[in-house]
């Protein structure tokens, strides 16, 4: 065996093993794009971080509104309420508080959002109609 046949031979065997291993590090896919604020588990992580006895401006923090949603609305009655809005073109939350769930006795009334902490419970993230996809995440309640 002369050293000039083996020479081509080894070329071509460490040429087939870089492209293979080219191939294994990028397949020909790009990789796979964070998920953005159209997508459920963009959402999803979000929400996962909530604690209760976060105050309103610390949810907004998290969950922000989307500035084209139509604003935010709530249903309530006693002493909470849940705060619905839009996070994006598809999604909107639902975040139950509670007024001074956590608040210090004696500390006196307030009409300020950040009087609402949020309360144990569930929160919702909905899709639009036309996705009719939801998904609620378990808020355990300090009370208990």
């Amino acid at each position: 065996m002369s050293g000039s046949r083996v020479e081509p031979r080894m070329r071509l065997l460490l040429l087939s093993v870089l492209v293979l291993c080219a191939a294994c590090v990028n397949p020909g896919h790009p990789p796979e794009p964070e998920p953005g604020p159209e997508s459920l588990a963009y959402w999803q992580e979000r929400v996962r971080q909530l604690q209760p006895g976060m105050t309103v401006a610390e949810v907004r923090a998290l969950l922000p509104e989307f500035e084209h949603g139509g604003g935010s609305g709530g249903a309530g009655g006693g002493s909470g309420y849940v705060l619905v809005y839009s996070l994006s073109k598809e999604w909107f939350v639902q975040v139950p508080f509670q007024y001074g769930a956590s608040r210090p006795s004696g500390s006196g009334p307030s009409s300020s959002d950040d009087d609402f902490l949020m309360a144990g419970g569930s929160v919702s993230v909905s899709s639009n109609a036309e996705r009719g996809e939801s998904w609620r995440w378990p808020i355990p309640d300090p009370s208990r």
